[in-house]
């Protein structure tokens, strides 16, 4: 595969990669170019293989926070969030954009405040180049919750990433906690989600924004993993954001996907918050319908690191089984046999803990104890009978005392 990077002068820099059949290919980014801020592009130079790409970021002085979040296989000249909060001056949020093309462009920000005042920007973007605005620059937005909607006279990827303070700590504080996540390039009637946990020390939110003038209304599936489906109702203002907090809805009912729907189109997005005083989180938009096959590349074991598969059936009728393959780093691709298939319930979530999963496929390798305890890995899931599903996944490291899990990220993977 080809590999693009360029930096916000607009610098660009081109390497070639070999990613081994059915296996996993990490690249370390400062290593490859050397310090500084990029975009990427990946591009497959084998005819009909495709590739699926996912990026992960650690920082601090010990790396204890983290982001992750996969690629965009597609640009466009529209991109929405429906999260960004300046309340209590906690949060950092930096929109990010990049612009492959060889011309420059212009992008038009709308800023939609939850008390339904919009906020409006123009900025220039190199070609070639990537843009990054701070909206802490941006004084409307001081103590606001906010979404964002954007148009652009070229076809851009734009991602968010927000970082946060202690709380009751000032401005230049340095940040305890981080998440990022792509926008979308559209509305949907429909958005769903695998993760989410409400339980002592776990608090998940969902952010709705409502482009139109006038009011909507949403109905939400909780497809929880023990209580089955929580169904409830929420109607968003016109021009507005609109914020649930599933465990002010639910109480403590563990892990729980989610389905939105709504006659008129908007934008979900899922925000996760833990530890004591929330000192790390994970933010992503959500899908607009589920699949048959889900492929996510990231994936670690041992070394402080706990990652799960998180797999929603949103079918109220009808269970999923699935096959689970694990392209394994330096080994290659192992999977399940069909004695091992799992299976999601209607309506409901599965969770699987991978360091689990790989410990049964050692066992059926007639490997010894520990072979795989310590390894990167992707990972496919592919329907085998059943309704299409929804797949993320969440990955932990570094146990820290109260705060179990120190750092850490949550992705989709891509659909097929």
């Amino acid at each position: 595969m080809r590999a693009f990077f360029t930096d916000a002068d607009g610098r660009l820099w081109v390497k070639q990669f070999t990613a081994p059949a059915r296996s996993r290919l990490t690249l370390n980014l400062g290593a490859e170019i050397g310090p500084g801020a990029y975009s990427a592009v990946f591009q497959s130079q084998a005819p009909g293989n495709d590739i699926s790409v996912e990026r992960s970021m650690y920082f601090g002085p010990n790396f204890e926070v983290s982001t992750g979040e996969r690629a965009s296989h597609y640009v466009t000249t529209q991109w929405i969030f429906a999260e960004g909060s300046r309340g209590g001056e906690l949060f950092d949020n930096f929109f990010v954009f990049f612009n492959p093309h060889p011309v420059w462009g212009t992008v038009d920000l709308y800023f939609k405040r939850a008390d339904g005042v919009t906020v409006r920007y123009l900025y220039s973007i190199p070609s070639q180049g990537r843009l990054t605005v701070n909206a802490a620059q941006i004084p409307e937005l001081a103590g606001q919750d906010f979404s964002l909607i954007l148009w652009s006279s070229i076809g851009i990827v734009a991602e968010r990433s927000m970082y946060w303070r202690p709380l009751g700590t000032a401005p230049g504080t340095p940040w305890v906690g981080g998440h990022t996540t792509l926008g979308s390039g559209n509305t949907s009637r429909e958005w769903y989600f695998a993760e989410g946990a409400a339980s002592p020390g776990f608090d998940t939110f969902y952010l709705f924004v409502n482009p139109y003038n006038t009011p909507l209304t949403v109905t939400a599936n909780f497809l929880t993993e023990n209580y089955g489906n929580v169904s409830r109702s929420y109607t968003v203002p016109a021009g507005s954001r609109y914020t649930v907090y599933l465990n002010d809805e639910l109480g403590n009912i563990g892990g729980s996907a989610a389905q939105f729907y709504s006659p008129t189109p908007f934008v979900a997005e899922r925000s996760i918050y833990w530890g004591a005083g929330r000192v790390e989180g994970t933010s992503t938009v959500g899908v607009t319908s589920p699949a048959n096959t889900w492929s996510l590349p990231e994936g670690v074991a041992g070394s402080g690191f706990d990652t799960f598969l998180l797999l929603g059936n949103p079918s109220g009728t009808t269970p999923s089984t699935v096959d689970i393959s694990l392209q394994i780093e330096g080994y290659g691709q192992l999977t399940l046999p069909a004695s091992r298939r799992k299976t999601i319930a209607p309506a409901s979530r599965l969770t699987l803990y991978m360091p689990s999963i790989l410990r049964e496929l050692e066992q059926l390798e007639g490997l010894p104890p520990g072979t795989f305890a310590n390894t990167s890995f992707a990972t496919t899931v592919r329907v085998f009978s059943g309704s299409p599903i929804i797949a993320e996944h969440a990955i932990y490291w570094q146990r820290d005392g109260s705060n179990y899990w120190r750092a850490g990220s949550a992705a989709f993977g891509t659909p097929r």
